[in-house]
């Protein structure tokens, strides 16, 4: 943002709560003490005031496990407590919080507000600017400020606003139910963890600091390390998510280069070595023609002016058919091999990628990714064709050089044997050296990329809490490590270069000192032959170094084709399409949704995340899936839209198996509103109708239910409107709202809604809820929501527990059961927002 007026002033330290959580990919320790010491005593009270001792007990590794990047392997509300525990851990003056609480459920929501932000809460000697929609936690606020279109219309102490009636009480007023006191907040809630209830009597932040430093508010103790934890995860490899990148060995394999050749067509590469050669045939021919030309001089034949037009012309249509051919050898090398070669490993890549199961995104890092497709495909782009064709040349000319200097000097085969083992010795030492540093090199390249890229999604978090510095030490320490190895790729390069011209100069001496021996003892010397094997022999100081270099430069950029020829055959998901098993266009037509004794995993090696799910939702019917955080409730998403796959068991949609039908098949028949709304830099009608399939009177409807259409009126290019890179120009909230009004347009017969509100305040999602239930009448809606009473009005509601089915029965009969798991989450909403 960039102030226009006014000012802003804080005093103190800073800690920030996003909404959007950013996580790094480092241990869940280190996340949470951000470069600071840590203090064993008050880092447990942060993990159980946080309410995250019972996510370490199921986490592999406890704190010590690997999270990856943007947090994939923890859940929403796991992310949230995290970035939560982060901030009180540092123990700053300000807190900003930025509705922390959206993301987690209703009692757990109450644990962190008693413990954490409330009047008794670890923070309260603190000052806290709480951003909500959780209105029953108003009361407890010293200072209430309420926003409308970006203006303050109201502030006050809670008693004060209630007195006046104004704007703020009216809002709170429309959503009664989620407006109670909350003046008992400091008590023992039964329901919640043993974990939980015991910090009751949890000491605040100042009391907690007291025995470290004599201050009022006390601070942080920043490590002597701090960078190191910006630089690298500290996990251990048991526990490990990210994968190592697989780095070959040795030579490039004989695999890669014939996998580029394939790219460049393999009739094409046959059709260029033989121009090459023709042209440089020429091109010696041309030279050979000039020698005995001399030679005819010589001899004193050569007066004719016939006979010198002859050979002028001669000459001048070789050295012309020379040039034309080069001409054709480069249209070739870049015209069609290089475009070909471009063309086909960039797609094939892209196509194996992006047909990728999740779990090759969840073990690696963005970086690698974005390495491959920019410094990897810029080497494939670029750098081999223009290294083959240097290769090829020299090879080409060093062959005809020795070849014209042994026959004009048959002696000089007894130095080009030693001299070729020189030569070839020098080679074997530079090349594995040169060709393991460039494979050093891309994998630095890559976690440059990747750390750079991680400090720019959590620019505003690491300015927030001055990690600036540490983290700018992390990606210049990264910076570093690639111009390390970059420095010493070149001075390699000027290892060769040395030799290289001492082997030259070599052959230079040795064909010069034949050339005199030969004149001296035979007494005569051919000295056209013999003028063109000493311009060769003195060309060889650049051929013969330009040969080697580009044998070394075309195999390490090779190195780059071994690594999309790697990527190019990626395990793939299962096909898009199966031509012979493709459904009904009207399937689903009824929106049954059926699993039976299903249970999945998300990659092989981990622990089941659904175990053995068998339920069955009838045709119209909207059912809610409830459970605590980690549950299994987003996963179960996940399996229906076959982003993870069954480990056993099957999904039913009208009485058919998902799994035998394409991806494409299954995916384009259903609608959800992710957790995580995803927008895409374009404008609003390219991310609400990509494909061009909807009038502009079916997207504003679409618009005007998702009640956003007033907001795109507002502004001037409305449908045109461009949309930042993830969204980053609109709110949470009206992110939601977009996905709503893409899933409104859509209409399909199954809708998901994963939290799809969480991010929405109260007397919106209400108005929400109410269009769900209008528009999405005749269709079978799953719905996920920490907010109960968003689903109290379901048909049917669906209990999950530690991945298991726990029950599936109507609210009604579930709330006749005292001993209800459903019963308990109930009780335990009412409560946190109970006088």
């Amino acid at each position: 943002m960039v102030k226009s007026a006014g000012s802003v002033t804080v005093r103190g330290s800073v800690a920030l709560v996003p909404q959007q959580p950013w996580i790094l990919n480092a241990t869940l320790r280190e996340n949470i003490l951000f470069g600071n010491k840590l203090e064993q005593e008050f880092y447990d009270r942060v993990i159980d005031a946080c309410a995250l001792r019972a996510d370490l007990e199921v986490l592999a590794g406890g704190d010590m496990t690997e999270i990856g990047e943007k947090g994939i392997n923890l859940s929403g509300g796991q992310k949230a407590r995290v970035s939560l525990a982060r901030a009180v851990y540092a123990r700053a003056d300000v807190y900003l919080l930025d509705d922390p609480l959206s993301a987690v459920d209703a009692h757990v929501g109450k644990h962190i507000f008693n413990h954490i932000l409330g009047p008794n809460g670890l923070l309260k000697t603190r000052t806290r600017i709480f951003v909500t929609n959780a209105l029953q936690y108003l009361d407890a606020a010293s200072q209430i400020v309420m926003l409308h279109d970006g203006k303050v219309v109201e502030q006050g102490a809670f008693a004060h606003l209630a007195v006046s009636k104004g704007e703020a009480f009216e809002f709170m007023e429309g959503v009664a139910t989620e407006t109670t006191s909350t003046a008992s907040l400091d008590e023992a809630d039964s329901c919640e963890t043993g974990a939980a209830s015991q910090l009751d009597s949890e000491p605040s932040l100042a009391d907690a600091q007291e025995p470290i430093r004599r201050r009022t508010l006390g601070c942080a103790s920043v490590s002597s390390e701090v960078h190191d934890a910006t630089v690298q995860t500290h996990s251990t490899t048991e526990h490990a998510i990210i994968k190592g990148e697989q780095q070959h060995v040795g030579s490039v394999g004989f695999g890669a280069i014939m996998y580029y050749i394939r790219a460049c067509g393999t009739r094409s590469i046959i059709m260029l070595v033989a121009t090459s050669i023709i042209a440089l045939l020429f091109s010696v021919g041309s030279s050979l023609w000039l020698a005995r030309w001399t030679r005819l001089n010589e001899g004193g034949d050569g007066d004719s002016a016939n006979q010198a037009l002859y050979y002028l012309t001669v000459y001048s249509v070789l050295g012309m058919a020379s040039a034309l051919s080069m001409i054709g050898v480069w249209m070739l090398l870049w015209l069609v091999c290089a475009v070909n070669g471009a063309r086909n490993t960039h797609a094939q890549m892209l196509q194996s990628v992006l047909h990728a199961p999740m779990s090759f995104f969840d073990s690696t890092p963005m970086g690698r990714i974005l390495g491959l497709f920019s410094s990897d495909q810029s080497q494939i782009d670029e750098n081999i064709p223009k290294f083959f064709g240097w290769w090829l040349n020299n090879i080409l000319r060093t062959a005809i050089a020795l070849a014209l200097i042994v026959v004009a000097v048959p002696l000089s085969l007894v130095f080009i044997l030693p001299v070729a083992y020189i030569f070839i010795w020098i080679q074997r030492l530079y090349m594995p050296t040169s060709r393991e540093l460039r494979r050093i090199q891309n994998t630095a390249r890559n976690s440059m990329i990747t750390s750079t890229e991680e400090a720019v999604q959590g620019a505003a978090t690491i300015r927030a809490y001055g990690r600036k510095a540490s983290f700018e030490q992390g990606c210049a320490a990264r910076s570093e490590a690639f111009t390390t190895t970059l420095w010493t790729f070149l001075f390699a390069n000027r290892w060769l270069a040395c030799r290289l011209d001492l082997v030259a100069a070599l052959i230079i001496l040795a064909t010069t000192l034949l050339l005199v021996l030969t004149l001296y003892f035979v007494g005569s010397l051919d000295s056209g032959y013999a003028s063109l094997s000493l311009t060769y022999a003195i060309s060889m100081v650049g051929v013969l170094n330009s040969c080697v270099r580009a044998t070394a430069a075309l195999e390490i950029t090779m190195v780059s084709a071994e690594r999309a020829m790697d990527y190019s055959r990626l395990e793939s998901e299962a096909p898009e399409v199966i031509e012979d098993c493709r459904p009904l266009e009207t399937w689903p037509e009824q929106g049954v949704v059926e699993f039976r004794n299903y249970s999945t995993r998300y990659r092989e090696g981990l622990d089941l995340v659904l175990k053995d799910l068998s339920f069955r939702v009838v045709p119209n019917q909207k059912v809610g899936i409830v459970g605590r955080t980690g549950a299994g409730k987003s996963s179960l998403t996940l399996a229906l839209f076959r982003i993870i796959e069954a480990s056993s068991g099957q999904i039913l949609l009208d009485g058919e198996d998902v799994s035998k039908f394409g991806l494409f098949d299954v995916r384009s028949r259903l609608s959800i509103i992710p957790q995580d709304p995803v927008l895409f830099a374009g404008t609003i009608r390219e991310n609400l109708d990509p494909f061009s399939k909807y009038s502009d009177e079916e997207i504003w409807c679409a618009l005007d239910n998702a009640h956003l259409g007033d907001f795109i009126r507002s502004k001037d290019q409305r449908l045109e409107f461009a949309v930042a890179q993830s969204g980053e120009n609109f709110s949470v909230g009206q992110r939601q709202l977009i996905c709503l009004a893409r899933a409104l347009l859509k209409r399909a017969k199954i809708l998901v809604l994963d939290e799809a509100t969480a991010a929405i305040d109260n007397a919106t999602d209400a108005v929400i809820q109410e269009t769900i239930r209008s528009e999405f009448k005749e269709c079978t809606v799953l719905t996920i929501a920490h907010r109960l009473n968003t689903v109290l009005d379901s048909d049917m509601i669906l209990v999950m527990d530690g991945g298991r089915l726990a029950e599936y029965d109507s609210p009604q009969n579930l709330l006749a059961n005292e001993d209800s798991l459903f019963t308990k989450l109930v009780q335990e909403t009412q409560n946190s927002g109970r006088s």
